[in-house]
Formats: structure tokens, C-alpha cells, sequence
């Protein structure tokens, strides 16, 4: 029987097909290969299923995407509620700083508006947003705007 496949155009997985007319011990180098990727009809075998890294890999990364989500969820509540306390505990004469670097001393304190005033000598008084103060400095102290503490 002749061979009329073109070997340079074909697969490497069919270059393996089965020839019959072979000498007794020829190509037993290949036997084990032909048996593997070519079934008993000629038609390809399936390929071997892959091994369990690849179930591993899906395990891991579904892992690493959970724990991901989780912390994007969770891991900021402790400075959420840290950030409400302090906004929330803003008082007259605290001494603050703000989102844009201004330091200053709160004089009025409204619900969602915050005065503060920055230059002591030419009283300059700016209005911000509660959300713009960044952190407390300095807590007032209860004898700041107290006259009985002073002596005369």
C-alpha cells in the first residue's frame, strides 16, 4: 500500500497514522504514540484531559477574587466610622485642617456647614463643607473662651 499523505502539510498529532506494510520492528519508537493520538478506526483519539492544575488555578483565583471583593467591601468601615466620629464631634475652636491644606480654628459649627477662621489678626473667616475637613489638630479647651479663669 503506497502513502499518499503530504508529511511537511500535515499536524504533527497525524503524522503518526498507522502504516501497514511495515517490517516487523520498524517504528516501534512511534508505536506507543500512534496508539495514543489515533484510534482503532484511524479518526483521532481525544485528547488526555488535562491534570488537576488547572482546577487548582480555578480554586486560587476564585480565592483571590473573593478576598479581593471582601476587602473592597469591609476594609474601609473603620476609617468610614473614624471619619464620621470626628466630623460629627466638631465643636467651636477646634483647631482643624482642611481638604485644601488651610488651617484654622472652627468658629461656627452648622449641620453640614463648617466657619472657620484662618488669620487671627485680620480675622479672615472661610465657609466650608463638613466633608472638607481632613483631621482635628488641637480640641478646644473649656477655659479658651472662659473670662472667669483670667486674672486680673
Amino acid at each position: 500500500m503506497t502513502n499518499d499523505f503530504e508529511f511537511d502539510a500535515m499536524p504533527s498529532t497525524l503524522i503518526l497514522a498507522v502504516q501497514e506494510g511495515l517490517p516487523p520492528g520498524a517504528g516501534k519508537a512511534d508505536a506507543s504514540a500512534t496508539t495514543a493520538t489515533v484510534g482503532a478506526d484511524g479518526t483521532p483519539a481525544p485528547a488526555a484531559p488535562a491534570s488537576g492544575m488547572s482546577s487548582m488555578f480555578n480554586i486560587v483565583m476564585f480565592g483571590v477574587i473573593g478576598i479581593m471583593i471582601f476587602s473592597m467591601f469591609f476594609g474601609g468601615r473603620k476609617e468610614k466610622k473614624k471619619r464620621a466620629a470626628m466630623l460629627s464631634s466638631l465643636k467651636r475652636h477646634d483647631r482643624v485642617r482642611m481638604a485644601g491644606g488651610l488651617i484654622g480654628s472652627v468658629v461656627e459649627v452648622k449641620p453640614d456647614i463648617v466657619v472657620v477662621k484662618i488669620d487671627e489678626n485680620s480675622n479672615v473667616r472661610a465657609t466650608f463643607t463638613r466633608g472638607a475637613v481632613e483631621a482635628v489638630l488641637a480640641e478646644a479647651t473649656p477655659s479658651t473662651n472662659d473670662d472667669s479663669t483670667k486674672a486680673d
